[in-house]
């Protein structure tokens, strides 16, 4: 006991729960930006009207670059306008979005 609290031990493997850590990672590199841009307003506008949509599918459907999408999608997430699974798989690609509180 320490200052009347039990103390537990936490081991790394505790800690390096993935795929959770490797996406909170990504999540607070894009979770700086103020304002949204043009690109953020185009797919919160498209996943509205899609309801739940695969990123690879607005990419093909868009046709838009995968890594701006990718960037655009982690910064919506991030600022909580849309949701995807954090906890289930690493964020990619072919992760499912949807908008938040829906």
């Amino acid at each position: 006991m320490l200052l009347g609290k039990p103390l537990i031990l936490v081991t790394e493997q505790q800690i390096r729960i993935n795929p959770i850590l490797n996406n909170l990672k990504l999540l607070h590199r894009y979770s700086g930006f103020q304002s949204l841009a043009p690109l953020q307003y185009k797919l919160l506008e498209l996943i509205k009207s899609l309801g739940m949509v695969r990123i690879i599918q607005i990419v093909q459907s868009q046709n838009l670059p995968e890594g701006e999408v990718l960037a655009s999608v982690l910064g919506l997430i991030s600022h909580g306008f849309i949701d995807t699974d954090l906890i289930n798989s690493n964020f990619g690609i072919q992760s499912n979005v949807w908008l938040a509180n829906e």
